[in-house]
């Protein structure tokens, strides 16, 4: 052991009464592998053998005072060795930096996380401290103070010592990205707060019967959506506390979703289950609301995928079939002429008038990639449009009032109404 380090061992315990694990922090860089208490205790051991010997051998002012601090900060052997050599009684001090046995109230809180975990299933985990201010600053007057170079800080020792005893206790693994649980703790006053991550999934969905909205609307029937139907047997099979659903763009109320589905993530929230039977869950959903809605694929998901599936929304085409009732009679010539300045037609669309009250108003430039035009009578058409995502139809067709031009109402000078739509093919996935 070189002068420079036992020197500053010397300092910090005459100047500072500290436990043994906060003692042995200030240490840690130097022997990274020994337990902090012990590293504390042992470096205590062999400056309380150095002053014994200095005060047996000459008495001098300076090992007995080492020894004092030494036995304030609970080193059993001094306060032994100077009540029955010196016949002087110390009483115990608490740790200038924690204030408390730093390891029993760590071990309490250690029991108190695992009894809170027991109740839901987790697989991963990520912890943290949060300890008052008065605390750091006392820790950073001995950082300071000393310049002590090998120290960890408190909120690393405690983290570093929650992760391995819980992953321990509960045999699971942390995660700093993605846990399936954090937990923020302060081992001093007992607090700790839990949180519990979402759980996410992902599949596509059709929707097969007119009327159903994709998610939640307020004051309506929460089985009369998408979300809510998936909702409904979801919830109740991981225990959480609710759900939301991220689809890939949306359609109307009153049209279908068929073909391969839409792409959509669920955020499940504080779900008490995670290991789920998906085959089973789709199943289930699929007879629970037949003839309304069918699941496809679900898998399991991750945060990211929500950002992604936005993404996909506005970007992947989709293929539609519609019925457009025209003001007037059109010939077949006028269908053919139609359908070529339709094929691969650059529109600007404003937000429509109809969703204009939750959505910002601006321009959006879209393109119709192809355009399958059929006469079903002399004024009603029947398309099979294929579309750029983010594109919307009826608005295309209607020409909504001038705030979507060019339209078909435009291109034929005519009134032009979508009565069907359906969405019969999404060309992408997550």
């Amino acid at each position: 052991m070189t002068e420079y380090p036992w020197k500053v061992f010397t300092k910090l315990a005459s100047k500072f009464i500290l436990c043994d694990g906060c003692f042995g922090r200030q240490f840690s860089l130097l022997a990274p592998g020994i337990d902090k208490w012990e590293l504390g205790h042992s470096i205590k051991t062999a400056l309380f053998l150095c002053a014994l010997i200095q005060h047996e051998k000459n008495g001098k002012r300076g090992s007995f005072n080492l020894l004092k601090a030494l036995a304030k900060s609970g080193f059993g052997p001094a306060i032994a060795y100077l009540r029955d050599r010196c016949g002087a009684v110390m009483e115990v001090e608490p740790c200038y930096i924690c204030g408390t046995d730093i390891r029993q109230a760590l071990e309490k809180t250690v029991v108190s996380v695992t009894e809170r975990l027991k109740t839901v299933e987790v697989r991963t985990f990520k912890s943290g401290s949060s300890l008052s201010s008065s605390l750091i600053r006392r820790e950073d007057e001995v950082k300071r103070t000393l310049k002590i170079p090998w120290g960890e800080s408190i909120k690393n020792f405690i983290n570093s010592y929650l992760d391995h005893e819980i992953s321990k206790s509960l045999k699971i693994s942390t995660d700093v990205d993605e846990p399936d649980v954090m937990f923020i703790v302060n081992p001093f006053n007992g607090d700790i707060k839990i949180t519990l991550f979402p759980l996410y999934l992902r599949g596509r969905y059709r929707k097969l019967m007119k009327g159903i909205s994709q998610t939640r609307k307020r004051g309506k029937d929460p089985l009369s959506s998408v979300e809510g139907m998936i909702a409904s047997v979801l919830v109740p099979e991981t225990g959480a506390a609710d759900l939301t659903f991220h689809g890939a763009g949306r359609e109307d109320v009153d049209a279908l979703m068929l073909g391969n589905g839409r792409p959509f993530v669920i955020e499940v929230r504080e779900p008490a289950r995670r290991s789920l039977d998906l085959k089973a869950l789709e199943r289930k959903i699929n007879e629970a609301f037949q003839g309304k809605i069918e699941i496809l694929g679900l898998k399991y998901a991750s945060k990211k995928d929500i950002r992604r599936v936005k993404i996909l929304g506005e970007r992947v085409n989709k293929v539609y079939r519609a019925v457009i009732k025209l003001g007037r009679e059109i010939s077949e010539e006028e269908l053919r002429e139609l359908q070529n300045r339709v094929n691969g037609l650059e529109i600007n669309q404003k937000t429509p008038s109809r969703v204009l009250w939750r959505r910002g108003d601006r321009i959006r430039r879209k393109k119709i990639v192809s355009a399958k035009l059929n006469l079903v009578d002399k004024n009603t058409l029947s398309a099979t449009l294929v579309a750029q995502g983010g594109t919307y139809i009826k608005e295309f067709v209607s020409g909504d009032s001038g705030r979507t031009t060019p339209s078909l109402s435009e291109l034929l000078n005519t009134t032009a109404e979508c009565v069907e739509l359906e969405v019969i093919d999404f060309l992408g996935d997550l």
